[in-house]
């Protein structure tokens, strides 16, 4: 595997979701508001960038701002019709363009979180489509604040403690739980065959993060009632208990996307500066290294191109 640059800061700046569209344009948020201190020099919302490779070189000679009214935005997800998902700590939308000027005029609330809770990253995120059209995305476990979700069609979900998996259908109707137990499923994907698989990101105190294939009506074992603490007897990480689903391997730290390949699934692991490709094998997943020393957010495909993007580590800048 060849690594080539396409493009970097100061063009992109801490980026946290990646998608490429049928004419191989790369759309990439670029994140301004997470943590943001006093003294930070930037544009006042979240970006959503457009790269393109003009001369088919692999580099992006042209960059566009597509849409920048977002906060704590978490993922990217091209959807049908021209519409752009977005997640949004407490609401998912999605934006289009409909003049045909490069820039979306459009936004629609999808489904809106309801609850106290503010923390970036444990809210909604985690974008994916489903072949059957619908929308599949995560919930982390929100700080243990009482959450209520809400679709289009007034369709509700409620909870606390645990994040899950939910679905709906592309305008936001029929909003429903796919799956629960869950930490914090910062990525997800959903093959072509329709199954579902999840990085659930950062189990406290307590390693390993988890790779999951998500089952419809799955409890995954985590519930924070029982503290913050990761070691409760009541918790449990790969079926320890009755009526709980494993996990299909441990991970990387800090996995923030997965992404199919194939029969495996790639995970970038942020925190241990790697990419790793999981073969899915029938007695067990065998795990190869594909890159390492960077600090990979997420990754797509552009026909046959695996595009990570990466955030600013001490070692390196940020980057696609």
């Amino acid at each position: 595997m060849t690594l080539t640059l396409v493009a970097d800061h100061p063009g992109l700046a801490t980026p946290t979701g990646i998608d490429v569209d049928s004419q191989g344009r790369i759309w990439v948020v670029s994140t301004h508001t997470d943590f943001r201190p006093d003294n930070y020099v930037g544009p006042e919302h979240d970006q959503v960038l457009v790269f393109s490779d003009l001369d088919n070189a692999r580099r992006a000679e042209l960059r566009q701002v597509f849409y920048d009214a977002t906060d704590a935005t978490m993922d990217l997800e091209l959807g049908p019709n021209g519409w752009v998902y977005l997640a949004e700590r407490d609401r998912i939308l999605r934006v289009r363009d409909e003049d045909g000027n490069g820039k979306a005029e459009v936004a629609e609330d999808v489904v809106v979180l309801d609850t106290e809770a503010d923390h970036p990253h444990n809210g909604l995120e985690g974008l994916a489509g489903h072949p059957n059209g619908d929308l599949v995305f995560g919930l982390g476990e929100n700080q243990a604040k009482p959450w209520t979700l809400t679709g289009t069609d007034a369709s509700s979900v409620s909870g606390t403690g645990e994040g899950g998996i939910f679905g709906c259908l592309a305008n936001g109707s029929q909003l429903r739980r796919i799956a629960r137990g869950l930490w914090n499923p910062f990525g997800i994907c959903v093959r072509t065959d329709g199954q579902i698989f999840a990085a659930d990101n950062d189990p406290g105190e307590r390693p390993p993060c988890r790779l999951l294939h998500i089952m419809e009506g799955g409890d995954y074992g985590y519930q924070r009632a029982y503290g913050s603490e990761a070691h409760h007897p009541f918790v449990t990480w790969s079926a320890g208990h009755r009526g709980t689903l494993p996990m299909i391997h441990p991970c990387g730290e800090a996995p923030c996307g997965v992404t199919p390949l194939g029969c495996g699934l790639i995970v970038p692991s942020w925190s241990d500066h790697r990419i790793d490709l999981f073969h899915l094998r029938s007695r067990g997943p065998a795990i190869q290294r594909i890159a390492s020393g960077c600090s990979p957010v997420d990754a797509t495909f552009a026909r046959d191109v695996l595009l990570p993007i990466l955030t600013p580590s001490r070692r390196n800048a940020s980057g696609i």
